[in-house]
């Protein structure tokens, strides 16, 4: 009896320590191939006529983007989906182009800086997630979620 349950504890050692063959696919779906830096955040605008989102885009991978797409929402907290209501929806930016005039290549960082205008009322006070989608060249679809506060000493619309 004892060694069938040494056998048994041998074989359960084996098992746990090489783990399963993962499908590898299963990878590619989960590709990251950008971030969104932290350095993310509200603003008032150059000439404080309004506010701006000023977000830092990382590529994380060589495959080209083809699009950005930027959109804003509430923060529901204690909910599993922490998007709430979309606050915000900012055309497609398309960083292949040449440089589009809201978006400045950042060496140091190896990221783009967008300016994104507020053209619509914002909670002050509330973390809002700012959530960035962008489409590459192989078809990919990936995307980042950051944190961010409206101020209240913003202005604008």
């Amino acid at each position: 009896m004892n060694h069938v349950w040494g056998v048994v504890l041998m074989a359960a050692g084996v098992f746990l320590s090489t783990g399963c063959v993962s499908d590898p696919l299963d990878t590619q779906r989960r590709s990251v191939c950008l971030r969104l830096l932290a350095l993310t955040t509200f603003e008032p605008d150059s000439d404080d006529q309004g506010k701006v989102v000023r977000a830092f885009v990382q590529p994380a991978d060589s495959a080209p983007v083809q699009w950005y797409r930027f959109e804003l929402y509430e923060r529901m907290p204690y909910d599993i989906n922490p998007r709430g209501k979309r606050l915000l929806l900012w055309p497609e930016i398309e960083p292949g182009l040449p440089r589009p005039d809201n978006a400045q290549w950042h060496q140091r960082l190896g990221a783009y800086e967008i300016v994104l205008p507020v053209t619509e009322p914002i909670p002050r006070g509330k973390r809002l997630l700012l959530e960035v989608t962008a489409l590459t060249a192989d078809g990919r679809h990936c995307s980042d979620t950051v944190e961010i506060e409206s101020n209240s000493n913003l202005t604008g619309p």
